[in-house]
């Protein structure tokens, strides 16, 4: 922890997810220490980060929208297919 900052990761959640997810969750989180509290920024940071890494190729999206594609989103995020339009738009400008 870092002023008063940590990272929260389900495991019995994320420990599901494919390993190209787990990575982008924690990446998604970091990203958070960049952008703040924007989820989309976040999300960005992630796929970009992923995708200059070298963890994250295209094909990573189909796993995505598996994830997503029927999230309804909350009060803190966006619908999945609002997210996974702008983690496209991000991936495909960076």
């Amino acid at each position: 922890m870092n002023n008063g900052q940590a990272i929260l990761i389900n495991p019995a959640v994320v420990g599901t997810f494919p390993h190209v997810l787990k990575l982008w969750a924690y990446a998604h989180e970091c990203g958070h220490a960049f952008v703040g509290a924007n989820e989309i920024g976040a999300d960005c940071w992630a796929v970009t980060t992923g995708k200059h890494q070298g963890w994250f190729p295209p094909q990573a999206f189909s796993a995505l929208i598996q994830l997503f594609g029927n999230n309804p989103g909350n009060l803190n995020h966006p619908p999945g297919p609002v997210r996974i339009q702008a983690m496209l738009q991000c991936y495909q400008s960076n």
